[in-house]
């Protein structure tokens, strides 16, 4: 008898488990909200800057940006190459990016040789003028790589130590998003 009863207790017991646990779960989510696992794919840091990017090169293109500040020198050039390769295994997207070498207006040039080198990789240099004090208190003084959108918002940032995979995922998939990656709105 005592047997029978266990058995007629277990099979409510489990189904009540089974309906509420998913509201336990969603209440204690809702109240530990840290505990919630981040959905998001990018891999550099996301920049909420309204502050537009000068206009450069191909304006229906995306932009691979080495913000140098101050100097182009060995890791400059070094990172450069890093963004040559990057746009290089886009395949199929390599004519929808650009690589662009900025530097600010008080910065040093790079030598003979390093322009040699940042024309034979096919990247733009550009010299911020003083006029961009916005854009320049955005970008900082430090080096970092920067992702432009063909509308010439600054859109994801990336520390030059970083991982090249990193920058090659994310701008994949932003080239792959429909109206986006290649410049051109379906919307007027």
């Amino acid at each position: 008898m005592k047997n029978r009863l266990s058995h007629r207790l277990i099979i409510p017991a489990l189904l009540f488990l089974l309906f509420t646990a998913p509201g336990l779960v969603a209440i204690f989510l809702y109240k530990n909200p840290k505990l919630i696992p981040i959905g998001t794919s990018n891999k550099g840091q996301l920049l909420q800057s309204s502050v537009k990017m000068v206009p450069l090169g191909d304006s229906a293109k995306w932009k691979l940006l080495y913000w140098g500040f101050d100097r182009c020198e060995k890791d400059c050039l070094q990172q450069l190459d890093k963004l040559a390769r990057i746009r290089l295994s886009l395949g199929r997207h390599f004519y929808e990016v650009e690589t662009w070498l900025l530097l600010d207006a008080d910065a040093t040039i790079p030598t003979e040789e390093g322009l040699n080198q940042i024309k034979k990789q096919n990247t733009g240099f550009y010299t911020l003028s003083s006029k961009n004090d916005a854009l320049r208190k955005t970008l900082q003084l430090q080096p970092k790589i920067l992702l432009v959108s063909p509308n010439l918002d600054l859109v994801l940032s990336y520390p030059v130590k970083g991982s090249p995979d990193d920058i090659y995922k994310d701008l994949k998939h932003l080239l792959a998003l429909p109206g986006k990656g290649s410049g051109h709105s379906d919307v007027s």
